[in-house]
């Protein structure tokens, strides 16, 4: 009699590469009851162009996005040490801050996306519509 051999099942790790360098979007860091970046309010409207927004970015590869001054991304690194910028920073690991980055929802009526990029992987930390981490009045 032959003796069945147990395998362990295959665990998938970390993607280096996934999808030709296009980025992928984690919600394990996400805020949405913070003080100023709270969402709990938002309409249908608003949330359904944050999800055509971020199927978008999945289109593009990480490379181009932060390479690119295209006005319709607005993607670009958050230094929370200027002084037009209100918060300090995410408040968990410095290394997280060394990485922020932002980028547009739709053109002034839906605000930013701010997060850390790792890899190909951007942590969402804060949705942005009302713009409160850039106000204007500052």
């Amino acid at each position: 009699m032959a003796s069945k051999s147990k395998s362990k099942p295959r665990v998938a790790g970390p993607r280096s590469d996934p999808d030709g360098g296009r980025p992928v979007f984690s919600f394990r860091h996400l805020q949405p009851r913070h003080s100023k970046f709270d969402i709990g309010n938002r309409d249908l409207k608003y949330l359904l162009k944050l999800m055509e927004r971020l199927k978008a970015a999945c289109q593009i590869p990480v490379s181009e996005l932060t390479a690119t001054k295209s006005r319709s991304w607005r993607f670009h690194q958050i230094h929370f040490e200027e002084k037009r910028v209100s918060e300090d920073g995410f408040g968990g690991a410095k290394e997280n801050d060394e990485r922020a980055f932002q980028f547009e929802v739709s053109q002034s009526a839906h605000g930013r996306v701010h997060g850390f990029l790792v890899g190909y992987t951007f942590y969402v930390v804060w949705l942005d519509p009302d713009h409160n981490l850039y106000p204007r009045d500052r």
